[in-house]
Parts: C-alpha cells; sequence; structure tokens
C-alpha cells in the first residue's frame, strides 16, 4: 500500500463514506476497491488448492481475506471454518460456519460441520440437537452424504 493509499484509507470521510455505502446498499469492500468476482474467485482457487494440500494455515489466511473482501458470500466463510475446525480452532470453526449458515440458511453442510465441532469441545447435547436440525433438512432429499454422516455421528453419540 502506498502512503497515498494509507492515508486514504484512514482518512475518516472516506471511511464514513465507505461504511454508508456498505450498509445502506449492500456492498462489499471487494466492489468498492474494484475486485470483481473473477479476482475474488481466482484467489478463493488458491486458498481451496492449499486447503487440499493440507496447508490450513495459508488457506485460512486466504479464506479470511476473502471474508472480510465479501462478507456476503458463504463459500468463503465455509472455507475460513474447514480451515480453522482442520487447525481445531473450533469455537473459530464454529463462528465461521455460523456466517455461513446466516447468509445461506437452508445449507446443512454448516450445521452439520457446527455438529463436528462441537462434539470436539465436547458440547455433546448441542451437537445432538445440531444433527436433529441437520437430519430434519435433508430428510426430502434422495441420496444425501449429509445425512448419512449426521447419521453415524448421531449413532456414535446415543450411549452418551
Amino acid at each position: 500500500m502506498t502512503t497515498e493509499q494509507t492515508a486514504e484509507a484512514f482518512n475518516p470521510e472516506v471511511l464514513e463514506t465507505m461504511t454508508q455505502e456498505l450498509f445502506d446498499n449492500k456492498s462489499t469492500i471487494a466492489a468498492l476497491r474494484g475486485m470483481g468476482e473473477d479476482e475474488l474467485e481466482a484467489i478463493y482457487t488458491l486458498g481451496f488448492n492449499a486447503y487440499s494440500q493440507g496447508k490450513y494455515h495459508d488457506a485460512a489466511q486466504t479464506f479470511s481475506m476473502l471474508s472480510v473482501y465479501n462478507h456476503l458470500e458463504p463459500k468463503y466463510h465455509k472455507g475460513l471454518g474447514a480451515c480453522c475446525q482442520m487447525l481445531q480452532m473450533f469455537p473459530e470453526a464454529i463462528q465461521s460456519y455460523g456466517a455461513a449458515l446466516t447468509l445461506a440458511p437452508l445449507d446443512a453442510d454448516p450445521k452439520l460441520h457446527i455438529a463436528e465441532c462441537l462434539i470436539a469441545i465436547g458440547e455433546i447435547d448441542d451437537a445432538k440437537e445440531m444433527l436433529a436440525y441437520v437430519l430434519e433438512e435433508v430428510e426430502d432429499i434422495g441420496e444425501s452424504p449429509v445425512r448419512d454422516r449426521a447419521n453415524v455421528l448421531l449413532d456414535a453419540l446415543e450411549g452418551i
């Protein structure tokens, strides 16, 4: 960032204008900075590739940046949640999956992953409740790996 860009970024008038734009028009920082969907998708691919290679910390940094630049895209929050989960940062993973769930409430994946994180931190009753929600949502779907995983987890928790 140049000195001029830094000064502009911390100019109270510029910050106020950007904040108004973000909240009033439901814009994103990426849009305000002129970043197109193609650029964001290219960055997402870098994060996805890092995650696929087991470089969870690197991928988390990428998904974190994407989540800030476009806070309205659920897959960026899901990517960050997956990285946090793999890094055993379960509260952070739950928070990221929760953001994805807020943006896409009909997506059962974040609920399933939240349940996995709840199990990892010993919140078994909450995990069972979340798994019940998952099963409720996917009951009308044919073959479903989400339903299968939720059933396996719920069965494993039965005696607990």
